[in-house]
């Protein structure tokens, strides 16, 4: 009916108020700190207030964020200036090239000692790869175990230090469907010096 109609627009309109509210006041408590560490209760209290359903108890989770998805894209702005507890996994897709929020988010969010990331843009041959260089630096430096790129165009000099910074990683580093622009020089004898993990596959790229 168009009385419910109305009543379920309502509650919509209520519910992104309050997320908006939310989201200005964990942005004004983070401009007060850097890199806040969150406790694990505080992230399931933010998440839950954003995806509106409950993380598993162990520890161990994961954290999927698409920037297709509105809640996704307000928790990742909502987290870009808090550091995470322990957690698992960190899958984010389909960042734009000119995310500030996610670049922030890889920058401070991102948990010592991750297992596992993959970080997956919205392909468009604008340099993400570049865009995105110090926030992935920041990332794979913490990344223990796996770290996966997808479709992200670098010049060889971002390339060089996120390659470098991957280099403990004793699990796979993985770059699919990505470019390495020649117009820079990449030297992958000094890049791969010192190089820990035999496990790098560049596949389609």
């Amino acid at each position: 009916s168009l009385e419910q109609q109305v009543a379920d627009l309502m509650r919509t309109v209520e519910q992104h108020e309050a997320e908006k509210e939310a989201l200005f006041k964990l942005s004004e408590e983070a401009k007060q700190h850097s890199s806040t560490h969150l406790t694990k209760e505080q992230f399931e209290t933010i998440y839950l207030s954003y995806k509106s359903e409950q993380i598993k108890a162990d520890t161990n989770y994961n954290l999927t964020l698409s920037k297709k998805n509105a809640k996704d894209r307000l928790l990742i702005k909502a987290l870009a200036k808090f550091r995470l507890p322990h957690i698992e996994c960190i899958q984010i897709d389909h960042i734009e090239p000119n995310d500030g929020d996610v670049k922030g988010f890889l920058a401070n969010s991102v948990p010592d000692q991750l297992n596992y990331l993959d970080f997956n843009p919205t392909k468009s041959h604008q340099l993400e790869g570049a865009r995105f260089v110090d926030g992935l630096v920041s990332a794979a430096a913490k990344c223990k175990t796996y770290f996966r790129v997808f479709n992200t165009d670098f010049d060889g000099e971002s390339f060089a230090r996120v390659l470098a910074a991957a280099k403990h990683c004793t699990g796979n580093v993985y770059f699919q469907n990505s470019t390495i622009r020649s117009d820079s020089q990449l030297d992958f004898g000094d890049t791969l010096d010192g190089w820990e993990n035999p496990s790098l596959y560049l596949r389609q790229c």
